[in-house]
């Protein structure tokens, strides 16, 4: 009796509104985790609902999503919160604590952005490590409306690219029709939008998948971009035969860019206080530039710099000029 007296007592210092402000930010996390969720998938809460099951209702977490009402239950929050932690991409968070607005990306948004305004096609070419990629995830998280899709070499086909789209449009399902009729369900939901849709790795796409896009892109008045690697702009613009296929494509891109010179030295630096706030001295950024500017980009140059700040942060040092090359023969750079 003695200690849960104590313990009350403990409790009743804690001031109120000490405690209604970790309540409080601890749902308003977990609001935008969902919204953030149903944005990159384009479900409901009621779709969402009947995939968590029980006795938890679409309007409940229609009410805990939007804050207006406070007749949502703890057990609603606990199945919202059990729901993400199953079904996030823990590679596509919330935030991104690390990205940086290099000249690469903001070159890259220039486009995007572009592109959308004016329902214009582009296509954006770089090697594989400058940050395509993570431009493009940061970019979802400003803009929710945009549609990014990713191509594979078990993805390329024209029908897994629709079926792709398909899963961000909410009530556009493939069942059993028709690729034709597929594609025209796709189009009436995108007519008119004003969306901007992004196909990253589209080096990996077919022809047939790159003509149906077009078709997309004509239909709807929305904004398309290609983001691939080399091959995708040899492909347009090659001078073989089978290039004349993609004469109706290429004719199309009103926006490009195509990164093939150096990293600039202003990008590395940025990057590198970024993950290493203490900062580094001249040779150590050089070398650093020199990795930037081999074989993996800026892939290869924050695995090394990450990996150097750990092994420093382990031996209590700071990361050096001769750490940063014994890391780089560990890691086979």
């Amino acid at each position: 009796m003695g200690q849960e007296l104590a313990l009350k007592r403990l409790f009743d210092q804690i001031p109120k509104t000490q405690m209604e402000s970790n309540e409080d930010e601890s749902d308003r996390s977990l609001r935008a985790r969902l919204q953030f969720y149903i944005d990159c998938t384009g479900q409901s809460p009621f779709d969402i609902c009947e995939k968590i099951g029980g006795l938890v209702k679409g309007s409940d977490i229609h009410d805990f999503l939007t804050g207006g009402s406070p007749k949502y239950y703890a057990s609603t929050r606990q199945a919202v919160a059990n729901y993400l932690r199953n079904k996030e991409d823990k590679n596509f968070l919330i935030e991104n604590p690390v990205f940086c607005e290099t000249s690469i990306a903001l070159k890259m948004e220039a486009i995007c952005s572009c592109c959308r305004q004016d329902s214009d096609m582009g296509i954006i070419i770089g090697a594989s490590g400058l940050g395509k990629t993570e431009f493009l995830r940061e970019m979802k998280r400003r803009d929710r409306g945009m549609i990014m899709v990713t191509a594979d070499p078990t993805a390329r086909s024209l029908g897994a690219i629709l079926l792709f789209i398909s899963k961000l449009l909410p009530g556009v399902s493939r069942r059993s029709c028709t690729n034709s009729a597929f594609v025209m369900s796709i189009i009436e939901c995108l007519r008119g939008s004003g969306r901007l849709l992004v196909i990253d790795e589209a080096h990996f796409l077919s022809w047939e998948a790159v003509e149906i896009l077009r078709k997309i892109y004509d239909a709807t008045g929305i904004g398309l971009v290609f983001v691939g690697q080399q091959y995708l702009y040899d492909q347009m613009r090659g001078g073989s035969r089978k290039s004349l296929l993609w004469d109706q494509i290429f004719s199309r891109v009103g926006l490009r860019a195509h990164f093939k010179g150096d990293v600039p030295m202003a990008d590395v630096v940025m990057i590198a206080n970024k993950i290493y706030p203490l900062g580094l001295d001249r040779k150590s950024m050089e070398y650093l530039h020199h990795k930037a500017n081999g074989q993996g980009k800026f892939r290869s140059m924050v695995k090394l710099l990450q990996r150097a700040r750990r092994l420093a942060e382990a031996e209590n040092v700071k990361v050096t000029h001769p750490l940063l090359r014994d890391v780089s023969e560990l890691l086979l750079m």
